[in-house]
This record gives C-alpha cells, sequence and structure tokens, in this order.
C-alpha cells in the first residue's frame, strides 16, 4: 500500500487509487498522514476539517470519515481509534514524503564523492512529486508542513543541478536552469548554477546579465543586494577567471551540516556573541561552544551555523568527533580524509600527510569548520586550517583550555536555560493543553534542571500520553530517585539521559569520578571546596585538582566565587552512581565526615560572630584531618553562615536517616542565636523537629528540653502564638525537672513575649519576675539584660514610660558589657521610641539612626523592620509624610523577608495612619483590613486592637461612622479583656463618646 501526500492526498493499493473522494475525506487522510503512527485527537481532527466553524455531532461525523477509509483500505487494524484519539498505521517506506526525504539526505551525501549517484537520486526524488504537496487542501497544519516540503523540494533541485553541473555539458542545463530562475526568482542558488552554466559555455555576457536580473528583482522585491555567492560569482566572471564546476571555484562547494534543529529557544545572547566573534574583522577564528551534557552546544552550533552559512561561499565542513559516547572517538586522520574526500572528491586521499593538503586546499577559501563533540584539544589540532577566513567552532563537553592557552581559542560557556524559556520550550512542545497551568510548566521545568535534552524528553513523554495534563507529569517526575527512569528513553540511547551523563563520567580520572559521586551525596543545592573535601576524606589541595577536572568537563559548576553545584538531573545521575558503586559503608562515612566538618565549621564560625554567650554552646570536637575555612573575622564568619545555612539545614536530614546524634543535638543549640538575630526561623522548625525526634529516640531529657524550646522560639518568630506556648511549657516541664535554671530563665522569658504579644501585659510582667528569680538562682547575671529589656517593652505598653526607661538603660547597660548585640539593639530601639513618646521626634530619630548602623554592622537583621516602623513613626510626628510611607514600605518588604508577622502588622498599620493624615481614607481601609487578617491569624491581640482603633478612624474618615463606631466597639472589647489598665483603652472610650476620630499624632501608632 502506498499513501501520498505530494500531490493530491490519496492512497494506491497496487497501483489502484483508493483515496477517498471529497475534500474533508482528504483532510481527514492527510491530517492521519501527517502524523502517522501516532494518536490524532478528536479536536484536532475537528479543528482541521471545519476550522473556526464548530459543528454538531462532530465526533460522530468523524466515525463516518473513518469507516468509509477503513472500508476503502480493505483492513480495519490500519485505523485504530483509543482514548487518545485516532492512529493510522504506516509501514517503512510507503508514505511518499518519508521516501523522498530519504533520498534527499542519501543524494546530498553523494554529492562530494559520486556525483552521478547523487543525481540518480534526487531525479528519483523529485520523481516522486505529483503537484504541490497536500494539494487542494487549505489546512493550517497541511500549509505548513507543505511549505516545508517544498522547501526540501526547492533543495533537492539545487543539489540535483550541483551534481550535473560536474556531471553533464553545462550548455544542455542553460535551457532548464533559465526556467527555474523564472519560477524562482529570489532563489539565488538557482541563478549561480545559471551563471556558472552560461559561463562555462562561453556566454560571459548572459551570465553577467543573468546576475543584472537577479539583482535588480532582488532590490525592487526585497530591498536587498545578492549574497556573497552571487556576488563572488559576478567577479569572478567579470575577472574572466577560469572555472570548471558549479561553484566559483574549481573545486566543489561541500556543504556537510547536518539537518537544522527546529525548536531553538533562548540561545540569542550566544548567538550574537558567535556573529561578533566570527565577523568580517575575523576578531576569532577558533571558538569552543561548551557546556554540560544535554545542555544543546551540538543543536545550537548547527542553527547558527545553518544562519551563517551564506558569509562562507567555499562551503561548510563537518565532522562528530564522538569525543563522549559509547563509540571511540574518531581519529583526527580519519576526520581529515572526510574533509579531503569532500573537497576534491576526484583525487585518491594520500597515505600521509593529510593535514598539510587539507591546509592547502582551504588556504584561499572561506569555509565554515564545525568539529562537534569533541574529546580533547589534541584531537582538534590537526583538524584546523592555517587560514583566518575559515571559521572554526568547536563543541565540547571539556572546556578546551590547551586551544585557549595555544590557539587563542575563545570560550562561550552554554548554560541551562532561564526559566522563561524552558517553560516556553515545554509549552511549545506540548501544545494547548499546558496553557492553563504555567505553574505546572515552570515546575516541569525544574524538574527537568531546564535542561534542553531533559525538556524534550519530558516533552516527548507527555505527548505519548495526551490524556495526561501537565500536572500529572510534575507528579509523576516528583521522586528525585525515579526521575531519571521516567525520563528514559530505551529506543534512542543518545537521546537517553544516563548514556549521556555517561559518556562523560567515563572520561573522568578516578579522583574526580569518586568526586563526582560524593557530590550526589550532598544533601544541599551547593558546597564548599571544605565541604567536598570532607566528603572525599582528602585535603582541600587534592580535592580543588579533582573539582578542576569536573569544571573542564562541566559536570560541576562554579555558581559563584568557590562554590559549586551540579543541576539536578545530574545530582540525580551521581547519587544513582554513588549507590551502584560504593558501598553503604563507605557512603555513610563520606556523609558523617560532611557532618562533622559542618558541626565543627558552624561552631567555628558562631564564636567569632557571637563571641558573648560561647561558655553556654556545647563543645565539638574537631577532627584533625577536616580542613576548616578562615573565619577569622565576624565579617567572614557571618557570611559563611548565611551561605551555609540552607545546607546546615538539608544535612539535618542525612543526620537523622544515618543516626549522627552529636549533629542533631548539638547543631540547633549552636544556630539558634544566629536564627533568631538574623530573622531565619522560617525553616529553622525542620531542624529543631529532627532534634527533638532524636532526643526522645536516645532518651536525652536535655536534649529535648533543648529542642523543644528552641522550636517555641522559632514558632515565635513566625507568629504561631499556641503552639510556641505548648512547646514553652513543655521545656519549662523538663528544665525545672532537671534543676537548669538558665534554662528556665530563658523559657519564663519567652513565655512573657507570648503574653505581651496576646495583650497580657499583667502575665507578661509575672513571667519576667519569674524569669529573674531563675536567672539569679543560676548565678547567671549576664542573661539579666534580654529579662529587663522585655520589661521596658512591657511598661512601654503600658504608657510607664519613666520605668520603661529605666529597664532599657539597664539592659543596654549589660548589653554592652557582655557583647549580647540583639539586646543592644532591641534596647536602642526602645530608648528611641521612648524618646519619641516623650515628645523629642528629632531625638529619637537621631537615636534609631544610630541603631540602623548598629543592627546593619552587626548582622542582626531581625531588628531592621522594627527600626524602620519606628522611624516611620517619627517622621510622622514631623510631619514628613513622605519619609514615613517610605520608611513603612521598607519595613513591610523587610518584615516579610524575615516572616515577622507581628512588624508586618505593624508597617500596614502604620501605612494606615499616613493614608489618612494624606487624604486618602480608602486606601487606609485596605491596609488596615490586611493588617487586621494578619493580628487575627497570628493571635497577636495587642495588634489586632491597634487595628480595629486605626479602621475605625479611616472608615469614619470615609463617612461611614457607624462601620467606624463597629470598629472601636470591637477594638474597646478587646481593650476590656487586658489584665491592667492601658492608655490606648482610654483613648478608644473617647473616641466612641465624641464619635470623631483625632488625626494620628504623637499618642497614635
Amino acid at each position: 500500500m502506498e499513501f501520498r501526500i505530494l500531490g493530491t492526498v490519496g492512497v494506491l493499493d497496487d497501483g489502484v487509487e483508493i483515496a477517498p473522494g471529497g475534500a474533508l475525506g482528504r483532510a481527514f487522510l492527510a491530517m492521519l498522514l501527517l502524523r502517522a503512527n501516532e494518536p490524532v485527537p478528536l479536536d484536532t481532527l475537528a479543528d482541521a476539517l471545519w476550522p473556526g466553524h464548530p459543528v454538531d455531532r462532530a465526533e460522530q461525523r468523524l466515525q463516518v470519515h473513518a469507516s468509509r477509509l477503513r472500508t476503502l483500505m480493505g483492513d480495519a487494524t490500519r485505523l485504530v481509534f483509543d482514548q487518545s484519539g485516532y492512529r493510522l498505521r504506516v509501514e517503512p517506506g510507503e508514505l511518499d514524503s518519508d521516501r523522498f526525504e530519504g533520498l534527499a539526505a542519501e543524494a546530498e551525501n553523494a554529492l562530494a564523492t559520486d556525483p552521478s549517484r547523487c543525481a540518480a537520486l534526487a531525479r528519483e526524488g523529485l520523481d516522486l512529486w505529483r503537484g504541490a504537496a497536500y494539494a487542494g487542501l487549505d489546512v493550517p497544519p497541511l500549509r505548513a508542513d507543505s511549505q516545508r516540503l517544498t522547501g526540501l523540494q526547492e533543495s533537492l533541485t539545487e543539489l540535483l543541478y550541483d551534481a550535473r553541473l560536474t556531471t553533464d555539458r553545462p550548455a544542455g542545463l542553460v535551457s532548464e536552469l533559465s526556467d527555474l530562475v523564472r519560477r524562482h526568482p529570489v532563489r539565488e542558488r538557482f541563478t549561480a548554477q545559471l551563471m556558472t552554466a552560461l559561463y562555462l559555455s562561453g556566454r560571459q555576457a548572459e551570465a553577467l546579465e543573468a546576475y543584472r536580473s537577479t539583482r535588480t528583482h532582488l532590490i525592487d522585491e526585497l530591498g536587498v543586494e545578492p549574497g556573497p555567492e552571487l556576488r563572488d560569482l559576478e567577479a569572478t566572471i567579470l575577472a574572466g577567471e577560469s572555472m570548471t564546476g558549479p561553484a566559483t571555484s574549481s573545486a566543489p562547494v561541500p556543504r556537510m551540516l547536518p539537518f537544522r534543529p527546529s525548536r531553538l529557544v533562548g540561545r540569542d545572547e550566544e548567538f550574537a556573541r558567535l556573529d561578533e566573534l566570527f565577523d568580517g574583522d575575523a576578531q576569532s577564528s577558533l571558538v569552543v561552544l561548551t557546556g554540560t551534557a544535554g545542555v544543546g552546544k551540538t543543536a545550537t552550533a548547527l542553527h547558527w551555523a545553518h544562519s551563517a552559512a551564506d558569509d562562507y561561499p567555499d562551503g561548510q565542513l563537518y565532522v562528530d568527533l564522538r569525543g563522549y559516547g559509547p563509540d571511540e572517538p574518531v581519529d583526527p586522520g580519519d576526520a581529515l580524509s572526510g574533509f579531503l574526500a569532500a573537497l576534491e572528491p576526484s583525487s585518491g586521499l594520500p597515505a600521509d600527510g593529510r593535514g598539510a593538503r587539507f591546509r592547502s586546499l582551504v588556504a584561499d577559501r572561506r569555509m565554515l569548520v564545525i568539529l562537534d563533540n569533541a574529546h580533547s584539544s589534541d584531537q582538534v589540532r590537526p583538524l584546523l586550517p592555517g587560514n583566518p577566513d575559515c571559521a572554526v567552532l568547536v563543541t565540547s563537553r571539556d572546556s578546551l583550555p590547551g586551544l585557549g592557552a595555544r590557539e587563542g581559542a575563545v570560550r562561550i560557556d552554554l548554560g541551562v536555560l532561564s526559566s522563561d524559556d524552558a517553560v516556553g520550550l515545554l509549552a511549545d512542545m506540548l501544545g494547548p493543553r499546558s496553557q492553563p497551568d504555567v505553574e505546572s510548566l515552570r515546575t516541569l521545568a525544574n524538574q527537568c534542571a531546564r535542561l534542553p535534552l531533559g525538556l524534550r524528553v519530558a516533552a516527548e513523554l507527555g505527548r505519548a500520553r495526551p490524556l495526561a495534563s501537565v500536572a500529572d507529569l510534575v507528579e509523576e517526575l516528583a521522586d528525585e530517585g525515579d526521575r531519571l527512569d521516567v525520563l528514559d528513553l530505551p529506543d534512542d540511547r543518545t537521546s537517553a539521559l544516563r548514556p549521556v551523563f555517561g559518556a562523560s563520567y567515563q572520561h573522568l580520572g578516578a579522583g574526580a569520578a569518586t568526586l563526582f559521586r560524593r557530590t550526589g551525596l550532598h544533601p544541599g543545592h551547593d558546597a564548599d571546596v571544605f565541604a567536598l573535601a570532607a566528603l572525599c576524606g582528602e585535603s582541600v589541595r587534592t580535592t580543588r585538582r579533582h573539582l578542576d577536572e569536573l569544571l573542564r568537563a562541566n559536570l560541576i559548576e562554579e555558581r559563584e566565587a568557590r562554590r559549586y553545584r551540579s543541576h539536578d538531573l545530574l545530582r540525580a545521575y551521581a547519587r544513582e552512581l554513588a549507590e551502584s558503586i560504593d558501598e553503604t559503608a563507605t557512603r555513610e562515612a563520606a556523609q558523617h565526615r560532611l557532618l562533622d566538618h559542618y558541626l565543627a565549621a558552624a561552631k567555628a564560625a558562631v564564636d567569632v560572630w557571637a563571641p558573648y554567650d560561647r561558655d553556654r554552646r556545647p563543645d565539638v570536637t574537631v577532627d584533625e584531618s577536616i580542613d576548616l575555612p578562615g573565619l577569622e573575622s565576624e565579617a567572614t564568619a557571618l557570611g559563611w553562615l548565611d551561605r551555609e545555612y540552607p545546607n546546615l539545614l538539608a544535612a539535618a536530614q542525612v543526620a537523622d536517616r544515618i543516626d549522627h546524634y552529636d549533629y542533631l543535638r548539638k547543631l540547633p543549640v549552636l544556630l539558634w542565636r544566629y536564627v533568631a538575630s538574623t530573622g531565619r526561623s522560617a525553616q529553622a522548625p525542620r531542624l529543631y523537629d529532627a532534634a527533638l525526634a532524636a532526643a526522645r529516640r536516645h532518651h536525652d531529657r536535655k536534649a529535648e528540653g533543648d529542642a523543644l524550646r528552641l522550636l517555641a522560639l522559632a514558632l515565635f518568630s513566625l507568629g504561631e502564638m499556641d503552639e510556641c506556648r505548648r512547646h514553652y511549657e513543655l521545656a519549662l516541664t523538663i528544665h525545672e525537672e532537671r534543676g537548669e535554671h538558665v534554662a528556665v530563665s530563658t523559657v519564663h522569658n519567652g513565655l512573657a513575649g507570648v503574653h505581651f504579644v496576646e495583650f497580657r501585659p499583667g502575665e507578661a510582667t509575672r513571667e519576667l519576675e519569674l524569669s529573674l528569680a531563675a536567672s539569679k538562682r543560676a548565678g547567671h547575671e549576664n542573661s539579666l539584660e534580654s529579662v529587663h529589656v522585655n520589661l521596658g517593652l512591657v511598661q512601654h505598653q503600658l504608657g510607664r514610660l519613666d520605668q520603661a526607661e529605666e529597664h532599657a538603660t539597664r539592659s543596654l547597660e549589660l548589653a554592652e558589657a557582655s557583647g549580647d548585640r540583639p539586646v543592644i539593639a532591641e534596647a536602642l530601639v526602645l530608648l528611641a521610641a521612648l524618646l519619641r513618646d516623650k515628645g523629642d521626634p528629632v531625638g529619637s530619630l537621631a537615636a534609631l539612626e544610630r541603631a540602623q548602623v548598629f543592627v546593619r554592622d552587626s548582622g542582626v537583621r531581625a531588628k531592621e523592620a522594627d527600626i524602620l516602623c519606628e522611624m516611620a513613626r517619627a517622621h510622622r510626628e514631623l510631619g514628613a509624610l513622605e519619609k514615613s510611607r517610605r520608611c513603612d514600605e521598607e519595613a513591610l518588604e523587610a518584615a516579610t523577608r524575615v516572616t515577622d508577622h507581628e512588624l508586618m502588622a505593624r508597617a500596614r498599620n502604620g501605612l494606615v495612619l499616613v493614608q489618612r493624615q494624606l487624604g486618602n481614607p480608602l486606601d487606609a481601609v485596605r491596609h488596615h483590613r490586611a493588617a487586621l487578617g494578619m493580628a487575627r491569624e497570628h493571635s497577636m491581640l495587642f495588634e489586632e486592637a491597634q487595628s480595629l482603633t486605626f479602621l475605625g478612624d479611616a472608615l469614619s474618615d470615609a463617612g461611614r461612622v457607624e462601620d467606624g463606631n463597629e470598629a472601636w466597639r470591637a477594638a474597646d472589647d478587646l481593650y476590656r479583656k487586658v489584665d491592667v489598665e492601658i492608655p490606648e483603652a482610654e483613648r478608644v472610650r473617647s473616641r466612641l463618646e465624641q464619635g470623631v476620630p483625632p488625626l494620628p499624632g504623637a499618642t497614635q501608632g
């Protein structure tokens, strides 16, 4: 059976036409042939047959067409239907367009070595055409394929005449080529062939007239000059130079570039860089395009090479050097033999001196040479022309530094796609079903590491399952351990990820291979050389040498100075190799060394950054074989903690799995000060939960109490007051049972904070008194600074400014003596707030600016939002409303960064007060409602009462008096629950009595 689309769509059975009649029947068959052996969804078929005109019972009508086609073919198994659509089975060689494309490829390969065979193959392919592809069918998907096939038909026609100009008498081709030029006046290659035929026939004037005619047409119709091939050919003819073939010189013009890849996205910057490097000024004649396996080096090189081919009129050479793959790399001598066969097919290949012969042949030519998939600099060097007019583009997974050092090669590093480009590629390949679910597409792109090969494999997986949504694919790829299995392509080992990655791995030395496997055991997204050295049990110096090898092979990348990572798919492959090659004991020993390293480095960093309570931290035994980073200054120590904090948390999961109890027991106690001071509490509960579970497994009551206390502190920062209180109370029971007075004092201090936020200043005061007593019992006077600053905050809430100032001043004295920077910052902010409330907003701002400098210098980032909120209030007092608004907006951003819900609510309330004074009551209401919702969600009763008070003010400003009264009454209800009398309650009751809110001043906000 023969299926035909190169002309009127039809089917032949033993030479008898059996195709369906009517345009709809032919369109139905054509759509099935367009995606032969693939399911075609019903919606796709309906859109093609009735575009833009939905019809009733489309499914039943399609069934009629399917039934007719089955009857005509006499074989019901040819056309099957399932939930994914109709699938037409077409055997190899049955579709005329497949045969045509196969013949075209064979002809192209034969041109350089056997022009007669090339011509015969080209004629055979062109003879398959009986008219325009899909003739008579105006269907968008068919139209696009018709244009593609027509382009191939014209290219094959050019190839035919290239061959015939070599084998036939040129004069006999003039008439045929003249007709082709008339029918394709802008296809410059036909004009070049006609000019060549005329010139070789002794008709120089007519050859030049053909050039002028085409040039005039191009200028008139397109506004462009002819390309370099025609211009160079005109110059050759004008000069009367000899010509014996179809090109502008006596030698063949090799065109060895493989098929141009489609759907290439995200490489515009690299294309522009290649254009710049290979421009007419010859900035460079040798460029190495390097990148990790699957990143699209070959596709990028070929896409650019096709677009730049016209700039190299003497031809394009290409060879796959097979540097990474299952086969042996190509010997440079064999590659040279291939080039020589393309450059002078009629000559025998010299047994030796092939390099010299190659350089001689290209010495006066402008050619493009693509050396794909190179393994080493030594493999590339013999293939380099001596002529700087020839451009050489090398692709390799290795960075080939030797070519840069000796030959001056310029390197372009090809990275994974940007998130938007990766999403765009997936959306393009998956089609309309992907459009509504952009977030799932983004997740899918990240699961594939935004690696082009991984993205294409995932898209093919989706296309093979037309009923699966993008979210279904995301779920299937959710498990990192199974991801390489899901993305496997058993029928195409060149595109499957494991063989592609394995080809790079197998070229590594033993030390670098071990390091690569160890990267799969690292729990974080990046690591420094010290952590990697610990994993390998080697010195940093040795590890750096192995890292250099991995960097050259693009199996790891340096994301920032001295930090290394692989993309997720490579990490999964490294982990898989480690599990299959290394014994369990070997892997766990490596992870134990890593955890020991992190524990020792964390202790060193915290001791340098916060030396004031070093005596309360657990001891860590440092193995002399472990190299630690230099952490001599507070800045370097804080920088190390900032960079490694995600890794320290991730490593806790490893510690839990291999039962490294020291890590889980000690790290939380080492890190709590850093976590609380820098606003990193959002992720901390994961570490504290793991520590709590481990302590209970080991029946370690001290560690259990520590974990409960630290977990409560993190929950407080996150606004989870009920859970915070519960954990503090559990911790208190353990600490009291064990007589741990310092810990008992800390818990009472923490519970005071809960009462403060929940608007119970009396209870907060009692807890702080209990904290003071416990601290004195412990003889631990240097822990009193925190209690005093909290007493100051409570007295401030109660409006007792003098008592608040006494506690704040005492706290500051104690904290400066001990060096407790978080408490220093807290006390400075409180003292500034008291200055404002005492009528000195200018002095308050000056104090806040000093506090701001201190906080930035010391890294106590958790206080940044608090300072900004207070600055906003001082600016409001001074009438600087625009400065106040900016400070509140910055405070909201800073509070959001550290997930401090109380300060988020305060900042929003501040923005409301500014909007009121600016006369924007509706904006004020919007901000207040957001603050109110946040305060209620996190049981922050003081902020809730404040929000209700200010909301009532804003509603009253907007003329909604009754709504305003309702908000004030709700605030009054909260104030009446307070265990002591506070000034805010009286102000609300005054509002309710007067019915008119005062504009915010010194007593508000």
